[in-house]
């Protein structure tokens, strides 16, 4: 990968030098979570929600077994952009309720910072939330005749989406030139290969074991240890396993530090560090909003929902998404579906 695609600085961009200050004011990892708290309580705030209660849920939001993971394993740029992500949701719906100066402000700044975030995919997995939710509104505006609302709404997030992107066009020029001479670009080899895309990852290899999240698990979402949890599981001093190898003989030290690092994990994957897990509250209070939620969000969330899960299923819901792979735009260049479980935590946490 060329240096400048690494290191590369952008001195003239906005949106990095904000990005840069606002995450280097705090240590790692207490930036990335004070990003994270901070896009959601925007969120809330803007739709008008209480400030306790916007401030349980982006503690709700921050402290996510998925995020924590990433964070575990050094996605940073990931992190950052699941953080902006509520950010440029909120001035959508700021925009498209009427809220036009709120909606400009928000807009253009966190499609800014999502961009200065440096991860194309969870970005690219953010605008099916945010095209539901322009089909949603765009729905209300029609059936209300309210055409030059709709159309209003239209041109504003046009343009502040073209602000914040073009804030760092050159970074996302360099990456688009580069894509082409990488395995995401078109292939100029011809093995017979009926599962390589003419232009993106090889299919077997988007959609491996190593990144493949089964429909079984998707029962880990009611209990996070329900397919073992850990590929290196730490039982500690208090499990059965400790205690045998102590009273076999064995000592505390070497029985400690083997009971510390068991492949715990029976699934599918090929490795996992742990389960997506929203916590069980987070789940019974989203489904119970679909009933006592009048705010017309809720089907958003939910039609969301599932397509986010059907992504996260990849191979396991081959039929959908080979299909996206083939025909959806620019979808056969990403693998590792399965983080877009950390939007679909998203949604369960705002209508929770």
């Amino acid at each position: 990968m060329p240096s400048y695609m690494i290191v590369g600085g952008y001195p003239n961009s906005w949106s990095s030098w904000l990005g840069a200050t606002f995450i280097g004011m705090f240590p790692t990892p207490a930036n990335v979570l004070i990003a994270l708290m901070l896009g959601f309580y925007v969120l809330m705030r803007v739709l008008n929600v209480n400030r306790w209660v916007s401030f349980f849920g982006s503690v709700a939001y921050a402290f996510s077994s998925s995020g924590l993971l990433f964070l575990e394993a050094g996605h940073i740029s990931k992190i950052i952009a699941i953080a902006f992500a509520p950010g440029v949701l909120a001035g959508f719906i700021a925009v498209f309720r009427g809220r036009y100066w709120l909606g400009i402000a928000l807009t253009t700044l966190f499609m800014g910072l999502q961009i200065y975030a440096n991860h194309p995919q969870i970005t690219y997995y953010l605008f099916f939330l945010l095209g539901f939710y322009v089909i949603f509104e765009s729905y209300l505006h029609v059936k209300k005749s309210n055409f030059s609302g709709l159309l209003k709404a239209y041109a504003i997030i046009l343009v502040c989406i073209t602000i914040g992107v073009g804030t760092r066009g050159m970074y996302l020029w360099n990456t688009l030139v580069y894509t082409k001479e990488t395995t995401r670009g078109k292939s100029e080899l011809t093995l017979g290969n009926i599962n390589r895309s003419s232009d993106g990852l090889d299919r077997d290899y988007a959609f491996g074991q190593n990144y493949a999240f089964s429909k079984l698990e998707t029962l880990t979402f009611l209990a996070p240890n329900f397919l073992g949890g850990s590929s290196n599981g730490n039982l500690g001093a208090n499990s059965e396993t400790y205690k045998m190898m102590v009273g076999q003989g064995i000592d505390a030290g070497t029985a400690l530090n083997f009971s510390s690092n068991l492949p715990l994990y029976f699934g599918p994957q090929g490795y996992t560090s742990g389960a997506f897990y929203s916590g069980i509250l987070i789940l019974f209070f989203f489904l119970l909003s679909l009933f006592i939620v009048k705010d017309g969000l809720k089907y958003v969330l939910l039609a969301t929902s599932v397509i986010y899960l059907f992504i996260a299923w990849g191979s396991y819901f081959s039929g959908f998404n080979y299909f996206m792979f083939d025909y959806f735009p620019y979808f056969n260049k990403f693998r590792d579906s399965k983080m877009i479980l950390t939007l679909l935590h998203l949604c369960l946490v705002l209508g929770a």
